[in-house]
């Protein structure tokens, strides 16, 4: 059966990528050009508040260039020589930073395999320029999605893409699961062929299929990101796995008595009782820190799970289908008689703390939505920010993950994730002083993406009631 479903998807990926035109977007996209806030040409962005990505500190009074799809000059105002036909804008109030990169993002969500197009927009209204597809419900699609993205042929961010999931016994049916380590390898050898970046091991991928697939994928080229459960963190560390995902919800490493290699649950309350900052969380950091394995962060979509915790508003759940709406809304009684029978538990401050810590402890981590629930894209991602200053980092730390340490993830820190001359600019003009105002995240003015200047509202436009219609 794997077989057969792989077979020719190299063709097919040819196939949609070629089948457009230079100026038309790929089936399921929406063209560039009704969501332009201005025609594409030189910009200096004046007298802004810049937070560059490389956690260094906040700077008043800059200016930044922009001409041919890159930033030609970040410096302070008056400083900067700028041709005559460029336009200005006056960013005094407002806060620059680089394009938000979502590290563990998906174009589907439950119940919603095609969400491309309304998708590829939230995003970007959002502020969020690049996304990974951490398992992909359409590859394929996704495929043509990066390409379209790259070219200036869609609204849609930029795309590390990657294979289906990769699981064991016991999984969905359409989770892949190689029956052996051949099997495995050929596997990763077929999605390499067809231009994925990343394979995607799940909760249940037995160890020699793991070790397996991870040795494969890099000797192909390819990195590999673990949702798992069936091995620890430190197992897949050693195995060389390159990310591990969703933080402490998915560490069993602290699990009494866990069978090895074998996925047993209990990931949410095994959170309470772990010590973020006690000997055997610390030898789980120094395990993937040891091995060069990143942690990404997805606390908007765990918060979720927690009837005390933040659960939507409207700005957000109105853009939801009406079926997704109505399961949205029945959740909400659900939790709401959780809450009013039950104390708060300390399951979600450890799992905010544990990734505090690992990145006090010299770990790279970076940060997605996972959407889900009522963390749709774009908006979930904003949700993170707010998270980590809970969480205890700085806004300069935190946007340093949300950026920055994405690019550093997909191996496009040269091109990708700060302010600096000779990047592409990716960037997000926010409305608000980020530093005293962290509302500021919600309120993206203009969205860039390669020099092009995004109206966030006109993304948006239209959208309101449809995420979850196929």
């Amino acid at each position: 059966m794997m077989q057969t479903l792989l077979t020719g998807l190299a063709a097919l990926v040819w196939a949609a990528m070629s089948s457009a035109s230079a100026q038309e977007p790929p089936d399921g996209l929406d063209p560039v050009a009704p969501f332009l806030a201005f025609e594409t040409g030189p910009v200096l962005i004046e007298r802004t508040a810049l937070i560059d990505g490389t956690d260094g500190p906040v700077r008043r009074g800059m200016s930044v260039l922009i001409e041919n799809g890159r930033i030609a000059g970040a410096a302070p105002d008056g400083t900067i020589d700028a041709p005559a036909s460029v336009r200005r804008i006056d960013g005094a109030g407002a806060t620059l930073i680089p394009g938000l990169i979502g590290a563990h993002d998906h174009t589907h969500m439950p119940g919603a395999p095609l969400l491309q197009r309304a998708a590829s927009r939230l995003y970007l209204a959002g502020g969020v320029t690049t996304i990974r597809t951490v398992g992909a419900a359409s590859p394929i699609a996704d495929l043509a999605m990066a390409e379209a993205a790259e070219t200036g042929r869609a609204a849609a961010p930029r795309v590390s893409t990657s294979s289906p999931y990769v699981s064991g016994p016991g999984d969905a049916p359409v989770m892949v699961q190689p029956a052996s380590e051949e099997e495995a390898r050929a596997f990763v050898r077929r999605w390499a062929e067809t231009g994925v970046d990343w394979i995607k091991l799940y909760r249940r991928v037995e160890p020699d299929i793991a070790r397996a697939v991870i040795d494969e994928a890099h000797a192909q080229g390819l990195r590999v990101a673990g949702h798992l459960c069936s091995l620890t963190f430190a197992e897949a560390a050693d195995m060389g796995i390159d990310t591990i995902e969703h933080g402490l919800v998915s560490a069993s490493d602290f699990l009494t008595g866990k069978p090895e290699g074998e996925c047993i649950g209990g990931s949410v309350g095994n959170m309470e009782h772990v010590d973020p900052d006690g000997d055997a969380a610390r030898a789980v950091y120094g395990a993937m820190i040891g091995n060069g394995t990143a942690l990404v962060s997805t606390l908007t979509i765990v918060e979720s799970r927690f009837a005390h915790r933040y659960q939507g508003e409207e700005r957000v759940v109105r853009y939801l289908a009406p079926a997704f709406r109505e399961t949205y809304e029945a959740r909400q009684v659900a939790l709401r008689d959780v809450a009013s029978t039950s104390e708060p538990s300390a399951a979600f401050d450890n799992a905010m703390r544990f990734e505090r810590a690992f990145h006090e402890a010299g770990g790279l981590l970076a940060a997605g939505v996972d959407p889900g629930r009522h963390n749709l894209p774009g908006f979930g991602n904003q949700r993170n920010y707010a998270l980590f200053l809970e969480a205890g980092f700085a806004p300069e730390e935190a946007i340093q993950v949300m950026t920055l340490n994405g690019a550093h993830i997909i191996g496009r820190q040269d091109e990708l994730g700060s302010v600096e001359a000779g990047k592409f600019a990716d960037l997000v003009l926010l409305d608000g002083d980020l530093i005293s105002d962290p509302g500021a995240i919600t309120r993206p003015r203009l969205v860039f993406l390669g020099g092009r200047a995004f109206d966030p509202d006109a993304l948006l436009s239209g959208l309101e009631g449809r995420v979850g219609l196929q």
